[in-house]
């Protein structure tokens, strides 16, 4: 009897934990909710529930309903409805720039930062898009030239999930590489030529769909000869990446020898004697 009195006191310790997690966890996800309205109202529920399916039905906002966009007005109902789905922010375009129901639909979801606070003021869209782009790195593709930079000086592999416009804009991809030089392989074919000609051994970090690009491993090579340790065998064995590197090590090797006859070394001058 001593130890069933004890499980059942464990048992009943172990579910009220339990319950008090669960409840903790669904207080999140409802906290909106309730803050907006403590009592159930099944017509605010409805129309909240017809604007989320209309923002998920991808529905143009000239072909909503006047009774659904009279809601996209209502801010209690915004504010609920982007807190299930934030890319319903798209149609409350008066709240656009609203600080606490922006942040609400990109903490939802991260690609509603195309709409939130985009001509709200510098600070209020910086904090907007570090929500976004922390939750989300693909968010980064729905930002502005000076946005896309400010994100890639925090993470430069984010390069891969910008327009290709973007992965073909140098000043774009040289942020990138200078947080990180991996996020080449994610550029355009020309600024990759272009990182090469400057630095051959960049040559490592090209993507998979460059490495068999004899010109982009001619540059690289033609800027430091050891840049032919990164280049895929198939571009090695060409007779043009062939006859370069020989040709880069003859000239190394003329340059050496230069110089060991400007200090004497093998060369044919008269050596002084010491006395």
């Amino acid at each position: 009897m001593v130890f069933l009195g004890i499980a059942m006191y464990w048992f009943r310790m172990f579910w009220c934990k339990s319950k008090v997690g669960i409840s903790n966890s669904n207080s999140n996800s409802d906290s909106v909710t309730r803050n907006v309205d403590h009592s159930y109202d099944p017509d605010f529920e409805a129309d909240v529930c017809r604007m989320v399916n209309a923002a998920r039905h991808g529905l143009l906002i000239s072909q909503l309903s006047g009774d659904v966009m009279g809601c996209f007005r209502d801010r209690d109902k915004v504010l609920v409805a982007v807190s299930r789905y934030g890319y319903a922010l798209k149609f409350a375009t008066q709240y656009h720039n609203d600080p606490e129901i922006a942040k609400t639909a990109v903490s939802n979801d991260p690609s509603a930062i195309r709409f939130a606070g985009k001509d709200a003021d510098d600070k209020l869209r910086c904090s907007l898009i570090n929500v976004a782009f922390k939750k989300d790195k693909s968010s980064i593709y729905h930002l502005s030239e000076s946005e896309v930079k400010y994100c890639l000086s925090k993470d430069g592999l984010a390069l891969k999930h910008v327009g290709s416009a973007f992965q073909n804009n140098s000043d774009i991809v040289s942020c990138a590489i200078g947080n990180n030089p991996e996020s080449l392989q994610f550029a355009g074919r020309d600024v990759v030529l272009e990182v090469v000609s400057n630095n051959g051994l960049y040559l490592q970090y090209v993507g998979f769909m460059w490495k068999d690009d004899i010109d982009i491993a001619l540059t690289a090579i033609q800027q430091n000869e050891l840049a032919h340790r990164f280049a895929i065998r198939a571009v090695v064995n060409d007779k043009r990446i062939k006859d370069l590197i020989r040709e880069k090590r003859a000239s190394k090797s003329y340059s050496i020898f230069n110089m060991a006859g400007v200090f004497g070394y093998g060369s044919s001058a008269p050596v002084i004697p010491r006395h």
